[in-house]
């Protein structure tokens, strides 16, 4: 698993392999393995204790996210432009702010605009505030693994990417149940990057 895995507890790092029924996350690790992880325990939201979370595009997955990271007692605001998404979000009682702003505030920035339209909005509204030790989440790695985004450094990135609508992840949340997801780190300046994709 490489340095985050002391961030998590043993057991949540085993390798795993086979069907995957039941199980909530898994990620990529290296070539031919991954690891499974269904624990409660592996996903301590700790990681996210004193950290703002901009959700930024508040459509499919982001109202999803948005809504089940509050209702986890984490500090979320909503970065959009001025549309219906950005009234639902209002709707919803979010803190609701220009991609720019909501960026510049945050220290996790979920940035779930759609694929064609990241690279512009990076370059122009999201990179201007990041700063160090920030978190960058995706849940599309297209752009990423495609190099469309220049990525600075001192910053972790990472992919949580739930496998349905986001609308079934909310349903899911409310039943009190986990949605499968993709998690993966692709850069880890902070150590501990796989424990807050988990987390989220």
């Amino acid at each position: 698993q490489g340095p985050a895995s002391s961030h998590l507890p043993a057991f949540c790092t085993a390798n795993a392999h086979g069907p995957m029924p039941n199980k909530h996350a898994f990620s990529m690790d290296g070539e031919d393995k991954f690891h499974i992880y269904r624990d409660d325990a592996c996903a301590d939201l700790s990681a996210l204790t004193g950290k703002t979370v901009a959700i930024l595009g508040y459509g499919n997955q982001g109202r999803a996210q948005a809504l089940n990271l509050r209702d986890s007692g984490v500090t979320v605001i909503v970065g959009n432009r001025d549309d219906d998404y950005k009234k639902a979000a209002l709707a919803d009682g979010f803190p609701t702010h220009s991609i720019a702003d909501a960026a510049a505030e945050a220290d996790i920035m979920f940035i779930l605009t759609t694929d064609e339209s990241q690279a512009g909005i990076w370059v122009e509204q999201v990179l201007p505030g990041v700063k160090a030790g920030n978190i960058l989440v995706w849940a599309s790695g297209y752009n990423v693994a495609y190099g469309l985004i220049d990525l600075p450094t001192g910053v972790d990135v990472i992919m949580v990417a739930p496998r349905m609508m986001g609308s079934i992840v909310r349903d899911l949340y409310l039943a009190g149940k986990g949605a499968m997801a993709e998690v993966g780190v692709h850069q880890d300046a902070s150590g501990g990057a796989m424990a807050t994709a988990l987390a989220l």
